[in-house]
């Protein structure tokens, strides 16, 4: 069985913001624009919340804005998969095969 989790970080992700982006908290998000679409977190650490019940743990800034939005899948037995497309129309319960005729061979093995 294939199990991703997937970290998207606005210093690896700034051309997500674009149309492969299909999240629905954005990176640069305030903490207040992330409740009003996911409601109040399951758990908090330091720049970290939790919201089992998406799918999702997003990390802020020291601005408080959302730098870093974690979607877990399967393997992650404490949060409910997240089923919606993440980036490009990939989801985290997508195969490799599908990853790789989307996003292509990476680039280190």
């Amino acid at each position: 069985m294939f199990c991703l989790a997937v970290w998207l970080g606005l210093s690896a992700c700034s051309a997500f913001r674009s149309s492969g982006w299909n999240l629905p908290v954005k990176l640069g998000s305030t903490k207040s624009e992330v409740y009003a679409l996911l409601g109040d977190p399951s758990g908090q650490l330091a720049n970290s919340e939790s919201f089992q019940n998406s799918g999702l743990a997003i990390d802020y800034d020291p601005g408080g804005r959302v730098s870093k939005v974690i979607v877990y899948g399967p393997s992650n037995s404490n949060f409910i998969t997240y089923k919606e497309p993440v980036v490009f129309g990939l989801k985290v319960t997508d195969t490799v095969e599908r990853f790789l005729a989307v996003l292509g061979e990476p680039a280190i093995h």
